[in-house]
C-alpha cells in the first residue's frame, strides 16, 4: 500500500500542468471579441464628442452674431474659421479648428447661417440660423443648410 501511495505522489509531481490548444484559442477569441466591442464604443463616443464640440462652437458663433446684431443691426458673414475669429471677436481653438471648418453664410439684416463642416471628409455638416437651433445634415440627409430665400445656392 505504501508503494502505491509513493507511486501516485511521484506521478503527480511529474505531471506537467498546461493549457490545451482549445483553451488558448477560446481565451484569445474572447479577448478579441471584448476588445472589438470596446473599440466600437470608443470610436462612437469619440465621434459624438467631436460633433458636440462643433455644436458648442456654433452656439458660440450664434451668441456672437446676436451681440453684434444688437449694436449694428446686421449680421456678419465670414468664409473661414480665422475670418470668423476676426469678424466676430472669437478665438476658436486650434483643437476644434483641426476637426472642423466654420463659416457664416448669407448674413444680412434678417438672418444668417453658421455652418460647421468636417475638415477631413467635408461631408459632415452642422448648421444653425439666428434661432440658434443646431441641425445635423448627416442625420437629416441633406448636403447643407437650406437656402433661406428659396433661391439657388449662392443667392442673388
Amino acid at each position: 500500500m505504501t508503494m502505491y501511495c509513493e507511486f501516485k505522489i511521484i506521478m503527480i509531481k511529474n505531471k506537467k500542468i498546461a493549457f490545451t490548444l482549445i483553451e488558448l484559442v477560446i481565451t484569445i477569441l474572447l479577448i478579441g471579441i471584448l476588445a472589438g466591442i470596446g473599440m466600437v464604443n470608443y470610436f462612437g463616443r469619440r465621434e459624438k464628442a467631436i460633433n458636440n464640440e462643433a455644436a458648442a462652437i456654433l452656439q458660440l458663433i450664434c451668441a456672437a452674431e446676436k451681440d453684434i446684431f444688437e449694436s449694428t443691426k446686421i449680421y456678419r458673414s465670414c468664409a473661414t474659421t480665422e475670418a470668423c475669429n476676426t469678424e466676430l471677436g472669437l478665438s476658436i481653438p486650434y483643437s476644434v479648428n483641426r476637426n472642423w471648418n466654420f463659416r457664416v453664410e448669407n448674413a444680412n439684416a434678417d438672418n444668417f447661417f453658421a455652418v460647421a463642416q468636417r475638415s477631413s471628409s467635408g461631408q459632415d455638416v452642422l448648421w444653425l440660423n439666428k434661432d440658434c437651433q443646431i441641425h445635423d445634415m448627416s442625420v437629416e440627409g441633406r448636403g447643407g443648410p437650406p437656402d433661406p430665400w428659396g433661391e439657388a445656392p449662392g443667392g442673388p
